[in-house]
């Protein structure tokens, strides 16, 4: 079973919440933001790009950033690669 971790924003204290290094086997990485994305690279976590910006800027208002977890949530069931792959 894949664990699907989401990640969004720039905030610093934010990586306070992530693990140094995967601890699931299976775990991948959905990821808006370059930056973000080579973080988690360089930590040995799967990620895929979603986003080359840190957030999708339709969802940053308080009432919709949620949505980027919903829509990583749905993008495995139908996709198999980085969204800018």
């Amino acid at each position: 079973m894949k664990i699907i971790r989401a990640f969004w924003g720039s905030q610093e204290k934010t990586w306070e919440e992530v693990p140094n290094k995967p601890i699931f086997e299976d775990e991948v990485v959905y990821v808006y933001g370059r930056e973000n994305y080579e973080k988690f690279r360089s930590m040995g976590y799967e990620a895929v790009l979603m986003h080359f910006d840190s957030t999708e800027p339709k969802y940053s208002t308080v009432y919709d950033h949620f949505v980027h977890k919903l829509v990583i949530l749905k993008w495995p069931n139908t996709h198999t690669a980085n969204i800018y792959s």
